[in-house]
């Protein structure tokens, strides 16, 4: 009995064992399929389940690209690109490019190594038979206005592998998969053609009660839904060829010479009266002696009707006696009937004569039986969002942060985004950046058998930067606020400095205000930044005579002339829009001072200049270019 446990299993998971390399000699570009850029061909051709396999993608990289940017059309070229990875390519199979290991292509015009064609060799053999989508991730590096730009792309091909199968003398087995459920086809190999005569008994049995059994020629496919050991039993029974005569012996004869026992002869005639056999020329002398006498007929084949055989005695004087009735010229015959009543061997008596007849019917009978082994699929993972503890269905993340997906129950797993794999995400543990539908499948890596969680939707939540405006005085404004927002106030350099979308500044400086969403707790990014003079703590009125600050804007150093009504302690100080100090200086003034303020290596810009007094503070918007 063949065992597909050793042969069908063995191309399950034994085919899996062997090295991945014994394909894997690198590919080489086909220039035949390369007369313009692209991926040649669009497709992998059909793969045969636990068969191996090797195809080849050939490519044509472009050495440069246009783009549109303000109304312009521009060339930019191409430097280089790479290879990254492949994923979706299914257990039991890997790839290779032709520049392996690194798949770097340059294919600048000004390279003495421009290489603009390549290829990628799948290899292995698939063990899951299944429609995938296998995805090339690339990543195209382009001169754009000096910079080096990298620019991710991904190219997907179809790949479709068939059941895995095994054909043997009665019959072809075909699994869909070798993990629960599966489908089992079964294609029977000895069809009768439309000839009678076959009949056909079917059966397969395994585990947790399962039977099936039918006389169909072709059995229905099956689902094996429960993992366990699964016995196909196969019997044809072929009875095409009728009735056979393979034997005559004359028993007993009732005929006679004077002095000696007859010389024997027979006659076989069939239904329509013609000779079949006829030893007249050739009698058995004395074969009365030699009794039971063998005929040596065989193999002639019956048609139905009634046949009849005779048997004489050979006279060289009188006419020859038949060996029934020992009467000269009859009473030689005895008779049999096709289809007989049983076959086998068949006594028919006439008088003195006795003969067995051997009758048989041909029938060929073909058994086979196979054992097939269905795997039992891991239980399926529970995913929660990091820190909850409870699987969850649909999770939040704000644009600004990464949301952490965990996976629990499996201990070799892979992660789905939006039905495809996730190149490299095998940890239990996935960073989320982006917006989908997240899965973790748990495989066993054993028999490649896997099962998915349910999905997660996972949804980005975008608070955009609100925008803002000074009144001029001491108020910051915020324009069309949300109510669902609230709006959290920072001054440059110092912190969060208050809350609403209404804000009393405490006194002068650069403020930026960012929304948070109070249900989700999202905020945005920081909106512009606003320098703000706050007037109210200006000093008292007469006490500055002249308050000048030249040039304005100036290439890095400014001068400032100020007359007081009584002395001050003056301090400069120069800061940017972040709040940060640039420079500072104090003075003791009397009622006429000039101060500088600043240095040349300070970068273009916008700063604000204070100056505080013993009585207040002045405060004006400087520029450096």
């Amino acid at each position: 009995m063949n065992r597909i446990t050793t042969r069908l299993a063995c191309l399950f998971l034994g085919l899996l064992a062997l090295p991945l390399t014994h394909l894997s000699a690198q590919c080489v570009p086909d220039p035949s399929q390369l007369s313009s850029p692209g991926i040649y061909p669009a497709s992998l051709p059909l793969a045969t389940g636990c068969q191996p396999y090797e195809q080849d993608i050939s490519f044509l990289f472009p050495q440069d690209t246009t783009v549109n940017f303000a109304g312009t059309t521009l060339n930019v070229p191409f430097l280089y690109f790479t290879i990254d990875n492949v994923v979706g390519v299914p257990v039991g199979m890997d790839w290779v490019c032709n520049l392996s290991p690194d798949c770097k292509y340059v294919v600048s015009a000004d390279s003495a190594q421009r290489d603009t064609a390549g290829c990628i060799r799948f290899f292995g053999t698939p063990a899951i038979p299944a429609d995938y989508t296998v995805t090339v991730e690339l990543t195209a590096y382009a001169l754009v206005f000096g910079s080096v730009t990298a620019v991710p792309f991904t190219y997907a091909v179809p790949f479709t592998v068939s059941p895995c199968s095994f054909t043997g003398s009665c019959y072809t087995l075909a699994l869909n998969s070798n993990c629960e459920p599966a489908i089992l086809q079964i294609t029977n190999n000895i069809p009768d053609n439309g000839n009678p005569g076959y009949s056909y008994q079917w059966s397969v049995v395994g585990d947790n009660g399962f039977s099936y059994a039918t006389t169909d020629e072709n059995p229905s496919a099956q689902v094996l839904a429960d993992a366990g050991t699964y016995i196909v039993n196969y019997e044809l029974t072929i009875d095409t060829l009728g009735y056979f005569l393979n034997g005559a012996v004359i028993n007993t004869v009732n005929c006679s010479d004077i002095g000696s026992a007859g010389d024997l002869y027979w006659i076989l005639k069939n239904p329509a009266g013609v000779e079949l056999v006829n030893t007249t020329a050739t009698p058995v002398n004395n074969g009365g002696n030699s009794l039971p006498l063998s005929t040596g007929i065989a193999n002639i084949a019956l048609q139905n009707g009634s046949y009849e055989f005779q048997v004489w005695d050979e006279d060289a004087v009188f006419n020859d006696q038949g060996c029934a009735t020992n009467t000269m010229g009859s009473g030689a015959s005895v008779f049999f009937t096709v289809p007989p009543a049983s076959t086998g061997p068949l006594s028919v008596t006439v008088g003195g004569l006795s003969v067995t007849f051997t009758i048989d019917k041909p029938v060929q009978v073909i058994s086979c039986a196979d054992t097939l082994t269905i795997n039992p699929v891991p239980n399926a993972p529970l995913v929660f969002v990091l820190g909850d503890t409870l699987p969850a269905d649909t999770a939040f993340r704000c644009d600004q942060d990464t949301l952490f997906l965990h996976a629990t129950g499996a201990d070799s797993v892979q992660w789905y985004r939006n039905g495809q794999p996730i190149g490299g995400a095998t940890d239990t543990l996935l960073a989320v950046l982006s917006s989908g539908n997240y899965s973790a499948e748990s495989i066993d890596p054993q028999s490649f058998c896997r099962n998915a969680s349910a999905a997660v939707t996972v949804e980005t939540l975008l608070v955009l930067p609100p925008s803002i405006a000074f009144n001029g005085n001491q108020t910051m404004l915020v324009a069309a606020p949300n109510p669902a927002y609230r709006y959290d106030w920072y001054k440059a350099g110092s912190g969060l400095a208050g809350s609403g979308a209404v804000y009393q500044i405490p006194n002068s400086g650069s403020y930026f205000c960012v929304a948070v969403d109070t249900a989700s707790g999202c905020q945005s990014q920081p909106s512009a930044t606003i320098a703000a003079i706050r007037s109210s703590i200006e000093p008292p009125e007469g006490l500055v005579g002249e308050f000048r600050v030249y040039p304005n804007p100036a290439a890095g150093v400014f001068f400032v002339e100020l007359s007081f009504s009584r002395p001050q302690t003056v301090t400069l100080s120069l800061s940017d829009l972040m709040g940060r100090a640039v420079s500072s200086q104090s003075s003791e003034a009397g009622t006429d001072l000039r101060l500088s303020i600043g240095n040349e290596s300070l970068a273009p810009g916008l700063y604000l200049l204070e100056v505080r007094l013993n009585e207040g503070v002045l405060q004006q918007k400087v520029v450096i270019y």
